[in-house]
């Protein structure tokens, strides 16, 4: 067996696997901003308890997140959705 082989077709899949789920959160936050410019209500409460904001969804609308992407939306504190947006980017850059 051709162990090189096999090492580097599993860090591929760990790769392809990291990229694709990097794409899903990116997908949710877009969602999640997209919301919050739409509905001042929906912002208000992403801003105040970004928490429940995520667990109550939008709209009908849920944001389904991984336990990471829901601790890094919930820790965000910020006084306007721009400054939230851009601290999500920092915080997705990490």
């Amino acid at each position: 067996m051709n162990w090189g082989l096999v090492m580097s077709t599993h860090h591929t899949n760990l790769k392809d696997e990291e990229r694709e789920q990097k794409t899903m959160s990116d997908s949710v936050y877009s969602r999640i901003i997209s919301a919050a410019v739409i509905n001042e209500r929906f912002c208000d409460l992403l801003l105040n308890d970004p928490e429940k904001a995520i667990n109550n969804g939008y709209s009908g609308e849920t944001f389904e997140m991984n336990s990471e992407d829901k601790m890094i939306v919930s820790s965000i504190r910020a006084n306007s959705l721009s400054d939230f947006a851009l601290k999500l980017v920092q915080a997705r850059s990490i």
